[in-house]
């Protein structure tokens, strides 16, 4: 009988064992999910500035065309066209 009461603590050992270790992969998961919203955020804020640089671009290439065409319509005038 005398075994009974030493299998007993050596199960609770093994058991506060595997909580332990459970604590710590909860810890993880947890840590992954926070780094996971965190990424999530710099996707759509990186989304949104590349769009914006985007459409400042085009703004510009327009912007940029217009004056092209203009200098051509002045060089054409200043050469008696």
């Amino acid at each position: 009988m005398e075994r009974v009461p030493v299998l007993a603590r050596e199960i609770a050992e093994r058991l506060r064992d595997v909580r332990h270790r459970v604590d710590f992969v909860d810890h993880d998961i947890q840590e992954v999910r926070d780094l996971e919203v965190e990424a999530e955020s710099r996707v759509d804020t990186t989304e949104a500035t590349v769009s914006g640089v985007s459409r400042r671009l085009e703004r510009l290439e327009q912007s940029n065309e217009g004056m092209r065409t203009r200098y051509i319509r002045l060089r054409r005038r200043s050469a008696g066209w």
